[in-house]
């Protein structure tokens, strides 16, 4: 299934090329469209849906051991046979890569100079954070794979009008889950190293510190995840930090003894980078 997936998506994505390279039709380009639209769904709900199910297999193995040999629901079984026989780890990277290589043609212009569909550039935040919401994709994962991420992700925000979901979806991930502070910080620095990104970068950091304890739910560990992100962004983008500085004032300013411990490291290590840098500010 997955040979099939990837094999559609790339003649979807050299049809395109083909036609690109051509002078074609309203016609022509509307089936381009619509095969590209049809194959990145197809690869998108792979990577959600092969997630979720590597999740679960984890999951019931975790149970299994604590339940000391007791045999897992048949549930839980189906689906970790069905993790192993797919063997998702194996091919995540080349899925992630292929969704790549359509989102970085000239989609404008596929859409005769038009934004692109709006659903299509959700596909792409939506794969890439469903691999981001699992600790084990990304425990040991190639460098190649996070760059393919970085990248999936900024193309979808910075080039074709994905913005506001890309906000959305990452400060979900900031407040959610615990292992990707550095993760996302290092995204941030794509997104200014790659983009010059610098008002979308100032736009996500302002909604997650404007978040009140109250805001970030029940969850006890957001507040901690937003520290840490904070100390994690000033470690890898202290310029643009310290041009939004009145940003971390604002979490001083907080409830939560937590974050303002967070914006008080933060604060300590951009004192740091600014000691470091070869021309004082």
């Amino acid at each position: 299934a997955v040979e099939v997936v990837l094999a559609g998506l790339a003649g979807a994505v050299k049809g395109c090329k083909r036609a690109l390279s051509a002078f074609p039709s309203d016609a022509e380009l509307a089936e381009v469209r619509e095969t590209l639209k049809k194959t990145a769904f197809l690869a998108s709900r792979l990577v959600q849906e092969a997630e979720k199910a590597t999740a679960s297999g984890q999951a019931g193995a975790a149970s299994t051991a604590r339940g000391r040999g007791k045999q897992p629901p048949k549930k839980s079984a189906k689906v970790a046979k069905g993790v192993a026989e797919l063997d998702w780890a194996e091919v995540r990277e080349a899925v992630v890569v292929q969704l790549l290589e359509s989102a970085e043609l000239d989609l404008c212009a596929l859409w005769g100079h038009r934004a692109p569909d709006e659903a299509l550039v959700h596909l792409y935040t939506a794969a890439a954070t469903a691999v981001l919401e699992q600790p084990a994709a990304l425990k040991g994962s190639s460098a190649a794979l996070r760059e393919a991420l970085w990248r999936l992700l900024s193309l979808a925000a910075v080039r074709y009008g994905g913005e506001v979901g890309f906000v959305g979806a990452v400060v979900s991930l900031v407040l959610g889950y615990e292992h990707l502070p550095h993760h996302l910080a290092e995204l941030m620095r794509h997104l200014l190293d790659e983009h010059q990104a610098a008002r979308l970068v100032a736009a996500l950091v302002q909604e997650v510190t404007a978040l009140s304890p109250q805001d970030m739910g029940v969850d006890s560990a957001a507040p901690k995840n937003v520290a840490a992100f904070l100390v994690a962004l000033a470690a890898r983008a202290p310029l643009m930090l310290l041009a939004n500085a009145e940003l971390l004032l604002d979490v001083l300013a907080s409830d939560a003894y937590t974050l303002r411990c967070g914006a008080v490291s933060a604060f300590g290590q951009l004192q740091i980078a600014v000691a470091a840098m070869p021309t004082p500010l």
